[in-house]
């Protein structure tokens, strides 16, 4: 699509290739393409008059930011994006941009600050599920397990419930994430079925909303949870090399985290060392980015399992 846009030379028709490729490149770790493209985006909707393309371009550069870490950077454009869709149909602005900042706020530790809206939104939406795994993942990681698990039977119990659309693999993630805390087996060995034909692939959320690292963390987390220590140590693997691959600061310093927490649950001779080096390059990474939901996290994990340094 994208080469055959080059060659025609139209400059929108290059724009809306270069829109419907960035997902694309993420989702197989392709970033140098991923941020060619966005490059080329940008050259497009500068020069040009279309106000979709320099919409999409913003919201895209909010993507990449949180890619990498860069908070800061990713809520000013996801603030700018929303901003320049005032004067339209927000819908979509809207979704992608409450998207992006729960992303945000949950990497910063904030998510306390959006909680209240979320689940008033949820209760005066009751007939749409869209909004409700973020609810269930705000109520996980506060803390409140029996919201957090009533949630996940309304959405792991009704096929309905988790979309086809392009949400699905986000939704599985954040179903695989409390499935996985809560040591649910009988969710974690469905949602781990449902996840699996995705382990090779990075989750994106398109066309330019998120990018949340590589699938097989998460799978990870599921296995680790059922026990299944062989292939929760393979998926970790992949999902370090996946992450790197990626620069993906961020999903790197998680997947260490959750692949020491394996380790240190399985405690064979050698994972236990292992497992502290996972869990101290994590802190870094979480430190440096000011991770700070991440950083309790860890210190609750050396705590809990004795891996101190």
């Amino acid at each position: 699509m994208s080469q055959i846009a080059e060659d025609v030379g139209d400059a929108h028709t290059i724009g809306h290739a270069c829109a419907r490729c960035l997902a694309g490149y993420l989702e197989i770790g392709a970033v140098e393409r991923f941020d060619s493209a966005l490059e080329r985006y940008r050259q497009i909707a500068t020069s040009g008059q279309h106000f979709v393309d320099k919409w999409c371009v913003t919201g895209a550069q909010a993507m990449q930011a949180i890619l990498v870490g860069d908070f800061v950077v990713a809520e000013h454009k996801a603030r700018d994006s929303l901003q320049m869709a005032q004067s339209v149909d927000a819908k979509l602005a809207t979704g992608v941009y409450g998207m992006q900042m729960f992303t945000i706020r949950r990497e910063q530790g904030r998510l306390a600050e959006v909680a209240p809206l979320f689940k008033r939104f949820v209760d005066e939406h009751s007939e749409d599920a869209a909004w409700r795994p973020g609810l269930m993942l705000i109520c996980s990681d506060l803390g409140f397990e029996a919201q957090a698990r009533d949630n996940l039977n309304r959405l792991a119990e009704s096929e309905s419930s988790i979309p086809v659309d392009s949400k699905r693999l986000v939704t599985l993630t954040y179903l695989a994430e409390v499935a996985a805390r809560l040591r649910d087996i009988r969710h974690a060995e469905r949602v781990y079925a449902l996840l699996l034909p995705f382990r090779d692939q990075v989750v994106t959320v398109p066309v330019f909303t998120l990018c949340c690292g590589a699938a097989a963390r998460y799978l990870g987390m599921l296995a680790s949870a059922l026990g299944d220590w062989s292939a929760a140590e393979e998926h970790f693997e992949y999902a370090l090399h996946m992450d790197e691959r990626l620069r993906a600061s961020p999903w790197l310093a998680h997947s260490r985290h959750e692949f020491a927490l394996m380790l240190a649950v399985r405690n064979r001779t050698e994972d236990k060392a292992r497992a502290r080096d996972l869990l101290a390059a994590a802190a870094t990474a979480a430190n440096e980015l000011k991770m700070f939901a991440l950083l309790q996290r860890i210190g609750g994990a050396r705590t809990s399992t004795g891996l101190r340094n």
